[in-house]
């Protein structure tokens, strides 16, 4: 069934009906909150006040957000990012979620002028009913995870995808606009939704000396649109100095030197450069080096840092030595950082959110990187349990897989490690990676790092015939 459309000649009209659908709210419910702005914007409560945007500032159901000549990302509490374009506004017209995907949430907006690039989050990604960007023109949907929202001059809706499927509707028709490609909802209602080869125009991200602001605004090599993945993702932190002390885990895979994931022993010893990546590593077990290239990576808070090695890397032990080659569409990948010295004693699930991650390989390195669309873990620290989900998405969103409720036990210290949980193929996998002829097996292994365990890291494979690694990066 076709969602309600509605369209109205007066922006403001529009812009009353998103407010006032919270007017009589006695309770507005935290939606997210924002993780930077840059120059001039403001925030409009359900009341109609305004008052300016700030970094941390919490989003509520009903609110409205406007960038004059400014922009503004907010990170929602389901693992989903907005980035907001100058001269934009954008109403959070409904929106729950209480840490799971059960068939009440809910992620309703409304854009009301300019542009927005998204990445979705755990909403939406079961049931695509539960997410809907509505403008004066048209409802935008989805069958994936990300892509840019424009509302031209004369009011149409011009939409690109950069992975899984959008789908745009108005009255007088739907079309589906898969990633890589452009659709058009004209400002006649009259005249359906159609293939376009424009683009939305999103300028390109200021030069600012802010060490806050987060580029998320940039794009890929290719040009698309991103929002929280770790190849366009700068998060302004300490660098990571070389010394003892840190915990790392990994993920690699190679059609001649086929797959692990592990984690240091203790004691360890890291090498860094002056980019926080990781060049070297011992245990009491083994050294580890690497000679290739570091094809992507991030880091947060000086605690923190994750990345992807290609070429060569030299393990040794006391016995042997072993070298891996790691083609480009393979890779060693690491997320490395000072453990949690003591864990919480916090009562209750504790959600943690992504904040980084690398594109996730094929152990064959038949087909380019993927991207980690989405993934949340939450914590109980009291009762020891460790739940995380996680969806890596490759060929542009046309295949991949939803993994959900990985499970691991916490036994009084900061590493841990776990697996299992439920697989399910999307989209046309290829068969040596399908899990719907064969049981797919999951393994991760991660630690807490920071005072209060306010940062976790894990190395991740899913294996069928072949295998899928990465790391992904959370914060609580």
């Amino acid at each position: 069934m076709k969602p309600t459309l509605f369209r109205l000649c007066s922006r403001g009209a529009l812009l009353a009906i998103v407010s006032a659908a919270f007017a009589n709210s006695a309770f507005a419910a935290t939606a997210g909150r924002v993780d930077f702005v840059f120059g001039d914007a403001a925030l409009r409560g359900s009341s109609g006040q305004e008052r300016p945007l700030a970094r941390g500032v919490e989003v509520m159901d009903g609110d409205t957000l406007i960038t004059r000549n400014g922009r503004a990302q907010i990170r929602f509490t389901d693992g989903a990012y907005v980035s907001l374009q100058p001269n934009t506004e954008f109403g959070v017209r409904e929106y729950r979620y209480d840490g799971k995907a059960d068939g009440t949430e809910r992620g309703f907006f409304a854009l009301l002028r300019g542009a927005m690039r998204t990445v979705t989050g755990a909403i939406g990604r079961l049931n695509r009913n539960a997410y809907q960007v509505r403008t004066p023109t048209a409802t935008v949907g989805i069958r994936g995870t990300g892509g840019l929202i424009e509302i031209l001059p004369d009011m149409a809706t011009l939409i690109r995808g950069s992975s899984g499927i959008w789908i745009l509707t108005n009255p007088a028709g739907q079309i589906d606009v898969p990633a890589g490609t452009s659709g058009i909802a004209p400002p006649d209602p009259k005249e359906p939704p159609k293939s376009t080869d424009q683009r939305p125009s999103a300028p390109p991200p200021p030069q600012v000396s802010d060490p806050t602001f987060r580029q998320s605004d940039e794009t890929t090599a290719s040009g698309e649109a991103c929002v929280i993945t770790a190849t366009c993702e700068s998060l302004a932190s300490p660098p990571l100095v070389s010394g003892p002390g840190y915990h790392v885990s990994f993920a690699w895979g190679g059609n001649t030197d086929q797959w692990q994931i592990g984690s240091s022993g203790s004691p360890t010893n890291m090498t860094f450069n002056g980019s926080s990546q990781l060049t070297a590593w011992t245990d009491r077990f083994s050294t580890t080096s690497f000679s290739g290239t570091h094809v992507e990576g991030g880091s947060a808070a000086g605690i923190v840092a994750w990345g992807r090695w290609i070429g060569s890397a030299t393990v040794l032990d006391q016995t042997s030595s072993q070298t891996l080659t790691l083609g480009s569409n393979e890779g060693y990948h690491y997320v490395v950082g000072l453990p949690t010295a003591s864990l919480p004693a916090t009562p209750g699930v504790i959600p943690f959110t992504l904040i980084g991650a690398t594109n996730p390989t094929g152990s064959d390195g038949s087909f380019a990187p993927g991207v980690l669309v989405s993934g949340n873990m939450s914590v109980d620290f009291v009762q020891g349990s460790v739940i995380v989900s996680l969806n890596p998405s490759f060929g542009g969103g046309l295949w991949g897989h939803s993994v959900t409720n990985m499970r691991a036990t916490l036994a009084g210290q900061p590493s841990f490690s776990g697996g299992g949980g439920t697989v399910v193929d999307v989209g046309q996998v290829p068969q040596s990676y399908s899990c719907a002829s064969t049981t797919c097996s999951t393994s991760f292994q991660g630690a807490f790092f920071g005072a209060g365990a306010s940062h976790a890291g894990i190395a991740y494979q899913i294996t069928s015939g072949q295998t899928v690694s990465g790391v992904a990066v959370f914060k609580q």
